[in-house]
């Protein structure tokens, strides 16, 4: 989640706006996304929110149950909660 919230990131959206241009140039979908570019904006901004938001939300969560002394191993795909004493 949170490498999506990198990408959508609103820092980001020149760059992301210029390669969606380049990807879609020269056809219908293009020709909407420069039409309507500040919408376009504004629904990335919102996915960004939320996606940050969601991210922010399973951190929270795994913190609370991994407790006090436990850890939160996020060296794979996904975090895990690891127990005390492991």
């Amino acid at each position: 989640m949170l490498v999506v919230s990198y990408l959508v990131c609103p820092c980001h959206l020149p760059v992301t706006m210029t390669l969606l241009g380049f990807a879609f140039g020269g056809t219908a979908v293009g020709s909407a996304l420069a039409g309507n570019a500040g919408v376009v904006g504004v629904v990335l901004g919102a996915v960004y929110a939320f996606v940050l938001w969601r991210a922010f939300r399973s951190l929270r969560r795994a913190r609370r149950l991994a407790g006090p002394g436990g850890r939160i191993d996020c060296s794979g795909d996904r975090c895990e909660v690891v127990p005390q004493g492991r």
